[in-house]
């Protein structure tokens, strides 16, 4: 279980994520529980503060409702504040031949004949804050979660696109051990 060296949720203010794109390709899901996929997400960040923001690691995970599809993990960026507070944060994740629970595999092609699925897409980042800001210098783990992001999709082709327009993600700290 993770704690925290504080009692208290941290009242500064956190980078805010949405996805702006969200690809998939080579999809391909067999009533033999097997999925191979590639999903290429494009995420704009808001930097809140006026401070480099280092982001240490990135994991990225694709799931069903509650059913993880496949997960991946970024390499560690900074993000600026001089020139503009937004960034773009290009994330790739990819199944191949992986196991997909029973429940998750008939609510895919159940929403499949509607010709969308409904993704979450999740970010758990480890970032911290420049030196020569006033905040604390250890590093914080923030949780991004972005609900049913809609993808519509092409069984005949294996690839599908996001539909309604950027979606917005909710992100919050996470508590850490030490």
């Amino acid at each position: 279980m993770l704690r925290s060296r504080f009692s208290i949720e941290p009242s500064w203010p956190i980078p805010e994520f949405q996805v702006n794109s969200l690809s998939l390709t080579n999809f391909n899901l067999s009533f033999y529980h097997s999925l191979t996929a590639s999903w290429n997400a494009s995420f704009q960040i808001y930097n809140p503060m006026r401070f480099e923001i280092p982001y240490h690691g990135v994991t990225s995970t694709v799931s069903y409702r509650t059913r993880m599809l496949s997960q991946a993990r970024m390499v560690p960026f900074k993000q600026d504040y001089k020139n503009n507070v937004t960034s773009t944060l290009n994330v790739s994740i990819s199944a191949v031949d992986s196991y997909v629970e029973g429940r998750a595999l008939h609510g895919i092609y159940k929403e499949l004949k509607h010709g969308s699925v409904s993704f979450n897409v999740t970010l758990v980042v480890d970032y911290g804050y420049a030196r020569a800001s006033r905040f604390p210098q250890w590093p914080q783990l923030m949780v991004v979660v972005c609900e049913d992001v809609v993808v519509s999709v092409s069984m005949s082709s294996g690839s599908g696109y996001l539909i309604d327009g950027p979606a917005k993600c909710s992100g919050s700290h996470a508590v850490r051990g030490n």
